[in-house]
């Protein structure tokens, strides 16, 4: 009875002992092989097992490793992507599937006179409502009524205090599956560009009014 209860007693302590170990972390930890008995069967059974959670462990760390370095990743190319969109000098607004804008960048505020906080993640016909801001409105509720993909047009806002002349590009955003995903709007300010225009013509309308009033031969 001795020998017997020593038999099952001491594997069931090893067993307990691994238990410990493993619920510490210890997934290298193996008990010695017993007998070829219902004993023996369990002990194999609980090294099989903490060989599973071994190399699900490993398994899990790899993964874990992998989605770090995608989070990563993606975090450095959102950094890029914000920061370049800060630097450029076009107009950029972007407005996803359900009218919510989701990018406004630093040129976007400037021209619309809206800040970031005013404009970023609210709809679009929230945000562009005013009456200088009503050409832009219009022509986002054209490109979604009709779905039109790709829309250029020259807009005037006419703000109190001064006229903005921009050219609007619109284009929708789609994803690998071709699932709609929004648009994007890319604007250029061309207001120096008529002003300029503007003043040559005046300036060679000047110089035809002075030439012809100097020529003795005009009534």
């Amino acid at each position: 009875g001795f020998h017997l209860s020593k038999v099952i007693a001491v594997p069931i302590s090893s067993l307990a002992n691994a238990t410990e170990q493993i619920a510490q972390g210890n997934l290298d930890f193996q008990i010695e092989p017993a007998a070829d008995d219902e004993i023996g069967v369990l002990v194999d059974s609980f090294n099989k097992m903490t060989c599973d959670l071994r190399v699900s462990q490993e398994q899990v760390g790899q993964t874990t490793r992998h989605l770090r370095d995608m989070v990563t990743e993606l975090d450095h190319r959102r950094i890029y992507m914000e920061t370049l969109l800060e630097n450029v000098a076009a107009v950029v607004v972007s407005i996803d599937r359900d009218g919510v804008i989701t990018n406004f960048n630093i040129s976007a505020q400037a021209m619309f006179g809206i800040s970031l906080e005013s404009a970023l993640r609210r709809p679009y016909g929230d945000v562009f409502v005013s009456e200088p801001l009503r050409p832009l409105k219009t022509l986002i509720d054209e490109v979604q009524r009709l779905s039109l993909s790709a829309v250029e047009r020259q807009l005037t806002l006419t703000f109190d205090q001064r006229t903005a002349y921009v050219y609007i590009r619109s284009n929708k955003l789609f994803d690998n599956e071709r699932n709609y995903m929004g648009l994007v709007l890319v604007g250029e300010d061309l207001t120096q560009v008529q002003q300029a225009q503007r003043a040559y013509a005046w300036r060679e309308v000047a110089r035809r009014i002075a030439h012809e009033i100097k020529n003795p031969l005009t009534p």
